[in-house]
């Protein structure tokens, strides 16, 4: 079993190394000049300050900044623009929002992603857990849209939605109303939507370009699984020696993925609930008067474990996926004991253990996936004694939705 370890250790580091995507791009240089390459399109989840290129395929990979670069761009896919922007950097963590209703500006040199392109353009600003928009009119300069969360007297929250009237002062379209901006969210999906309806307004044969609206992407799926089980048990008072063969327990889970919106959807948080029945037959060997004695033993352990852990995708053609996962594993057993010979019985009560996993999936529906899960203690509640409980299992996967 330590040898498959060590090979899903490595199939895994051998994976994540060669994860590289390189896409048809472009970049602008301070003396205006542009410059076709290959950008490494790593959909940042914060704005960046740098990018990687080649320009071609076979060339070495090289970088550039925000300082030496204005404009960068995969053609169909994103835009970033260079602003010198005043940004409203206040917090919206309740607890310590900000008394004051007026934004507190900083101005910052940044790369902003354009969302949406046209006689109105709408960028985005990410850092962390702060979103800022910014806009500008037939490509003038660019403003914040202000918005903000504050706390008069730390009571109440009360919101500046001051970037509804920037909007209704900007746009003349007949079919953007005032009821249409007051309902306006601050949000990407709501802002883009509106951005776009105006552009059409002004331009019949308006094109959507690069828009990407969010999408909160949820699969779940059913995974049987089979897995080779191994069991080591001592004890620190007795000399006993306990011997268990390697068997094979089964299981079946349901699986909860969220992908995450960036990153090229390379990432997902994982949730599976798993049923697992594992049963051993074993021997121990005792020493008394009259020498020593062979013994039985036998292990009925059933528990549902709940892995909650990270998922990373490598994504080999359109139809085809290589995947990764680490969790952490959570378990409850349901009236589990070793019992020996003669009738002594200790009841299981495990601790919580890790695992790893290296999957393949078809057409984002069919998967087949080995993993590992790391030693964990099932005599949890009896100090004398020290057991490990460890496996490696082939799980199948299918996506209902």
């Amino acid at each position: 079993m330590k040898t498959t370890f060590q090979t899903l250790i490595f199939l895994i580091s051998v994976f994540t190394y060669a994860q590289t995507k390189f896409e048809k791009g472009y970049f602008i240089d301070n003396s205006n000049q542009k410059i076709e390459c290959f950008i490494k399109n790593e959909d940042w989840k914060n704005n960046p300050k740098s990018f990687k290129y080649k320009t071609n395929d076979q060339s070495e990979v090289l970088s550039k900044d925000i300082m030496t670069v204005k404009e960068f761009g995969v053609y169909e896919r994103f835009k970033y623009i260079k602003a010198d922007v005043k940004i409203d950097k206040s917090t919206e963590v309740i607890s310590q929002l900000s008394r004051y209703r007026d934004p507190e500006f900083v101005t910052d040199t940044v790369f902003l992603k354009n969302l949406v392109e046209g006689s109105a353009n709408l960028y985005l600003y990410e850092e962390g857990n702060l979103r800022r928009y910014f806009f500008s009119m037939q490509g003038g300069h660019i403003e914040p849209l202000i918005y903000k969360k504050y706390s008069p007297n730390q009571s109440y929250i009360m919101e500046n939605n001051h970037y509804k009237q920037q909007l209704f002062n900007s746009f003349d379209c007949e079919s953007i109303s005032q009821s249409n901006l007051n309902s306006l969210k601050y949000t990407k999906n709501s802002l883009v939507k509106m951005f776009v309806k105006y552009n059409r307004c002004k331009d019949a044969n308006y094109s959507d370009k690069h828009v990407k609206l969010e999408k909160n992407i949820w699969n779940v799926s059913i995974r049987p699984r089979v897995k080779n089980v191994s069991l080591e048990m001592e004890n620190s008072v007795l000399s006993n020696t306990f011997n268990f063969d390697d068997a094979i327990g089964f299981g079946l889970g349901v699986e909860v993925e969220y992908i995450l919106p960036f990153n090229n959807n390379k990432w997902g948080i994982i949730a599976e609930p798993t049923f697992s029945h594992y049963k051993a037959d074993g021997t121990y060997t005792s020493t008394g008067l009259s020498g020593a004695t062979a013994n039985s033993i036998d292990v009925k352990y059933s528990t549902l474990e709940i892995p909650v852990g990270l998922r990373h995708y490598f994504f080999l053609s359109d139809t085809s996926t290589i995947f990764a996962n680490v969790s952490y594993v959570i378990n409850v057993d349901f009236s589990s004991e070793i019992t020996f010979q003669g009738g002594n019985t200790l009841d299981i009560s495990n601790r919580s253990n890790a695992a790893i996993g290296l999957g393949y999936k078809h057409s984002n529906k069919y998967s087949i996936e080995l993993r590992y899960q790391f030693e964990r203690e099932i005599l949890s509640t009896y100090p004398n004694w020290t057991t490990k409980y460890s496996s490696i299992g082939l799980v199948l996967g299918y996506t209902i939705f």
